[in-house]
């Protein structure tokens, strides 16, 4: 609960992505949290707003829409766009390995 007392001290515009994240996580799941909806969702969003390829956010939200809104069609988006940049980044991991094995292992 303290932690949440310190975030909710700080105005949203200047936490982290990763700040407001852990915010709307503690709004829903904290024993004596009074968040409303509309609380977490904005902390959500701000974070997307800040760092639109932060993966962790888009994952939230799309929890927050399905099990809080009660909207899968919102909570679908929110998911493939985390899937997506997902997707992305291990795109680039396996260019890196490989770049990697063929330092490593080159072809004679």
């Amino acid at each position: 609960m303290e932690e949440l007392t310190d975030l909710r001290g700080i105005p949203d515009q200047a936490l982290t992505p990763r700040m407001l994240v852990r915010k709307a996580i503690l709004l829903q799941f904290e024993d004596t949290a009074d968040g409303t909806p509309q609380e977490v969702e904005a902390a959500l969003e701000a974070a997307i707003e800040r760092d639109d390829n932060y993966i962790e956010a888009y994952i939230e939200l799309g929890h927050y829409y399905f099990a809080v809104q009660d909207n899968a069609q919102r909570a679908r988006s929110s998911f493939l766009k985390a899937l997506n940049l997902l997707r992305d980044m291990n795109v680039e991991i396996i260019r890196c390995l490989v770049e990697c094995d063929e330092e490593l292992h080159p072809r004679n």
